[in-house]
């Protein structure tokens, strides 16, 4: 499994100024308050050292990556059993409004988590790692992805 572009501390990629300001950008770290609503309050530097000195931002790019591929395969498998029950006339009622409820919320989150995945070839071991952990796990789940309905005479 590869790792998320830009988040390994690996080399000079997370240690950087530059990255640093990125990431406290990127998820509004510099101004925010608490659920508790306690003062706002700033990272430092020195924490974001430090996450990367214990190996936490490791640790936390290794288990993002791979909930990534997780939530991959599983919006892949939702709509393929959405498609078939599309097809079959029994994406009805709830079903039919959770069903488009879930789409809606994994969209957003897709497009949120793309702007994690930023060069061509990051994008392009996200996909060789989706299509690798997509068969294995067809394989374990016993759902061949060249599964044909039945013909049925009537």
């Amino acid at each position: 499994m590869r790792l998320l572009h830009g988040l390994s501390s690996k080399g000079t990629v997370f240690g950087n100024e530059a990255t640093k300001r990125r990431i406290k950008a990127k998820f509004d770290i510099p101004s925010y308050t608490t659920i508790n609503g306690e003062a706002p309050c700033e990272v430092r530097d020195e924490d974001i050292d430090a996450a990367i000195s214990n190996g936490n931002i490791d640790r936390m790019n290794m288990l993002l990556s791979a909930a990534h591929l997780l939530n991959c395969e599983a919006n892949n498998l939702v709509e393929e059993a959405s498609d078939l029950m599309a097809e079959n006339g029994l994406l009805l009622g709830d079903l039919k409004k959770l069903h488009n409820d879930f789409v809606r919320v994994a969209d957003k989150y897709f497009k949120e988590f793309a702007t994690l995945v930023t060069t061509d070839t990051a994008k392009m071991d996200m996909f060789s790692d989706l299509d690798g952990f997509d068969k294995s796990f067809r394989k374990w789940a016993k759902v061949p992805s060249d599964w044909k309905s039945k013909e049925v005479k009537q």
